[in-house]
């Protein structure tokens, strides 16, 4: 069975934004990692919430 798709849109819940962006966030991370280590290119990510920066490069 296929996942049901959803509709992209802003979330009411400042909460939940908050979660759902932290749990992604660390998603994207992991992936990019795991591409630098699989196909040797330099990775960087840069993420951003409010004032907290943070960049990372994976090589």
């Amino acid at each position: 069975m296929a996942n049901k798709k959803i509709k992209i849109r802003k979330m009411d819940k400042t909460t939940t934004r908050q979660v759902t962006f932290s749990k992604r966030g660390r998603g994207i991370v992991k992936n990019a990692e795991e591409i630098s280590i699989l196909c040797d290119p330099k990775v960087n990510s840069f993420d951003s919430c409010d004032e907290e920066h943070e960049e990372l490069e994976f090589s």
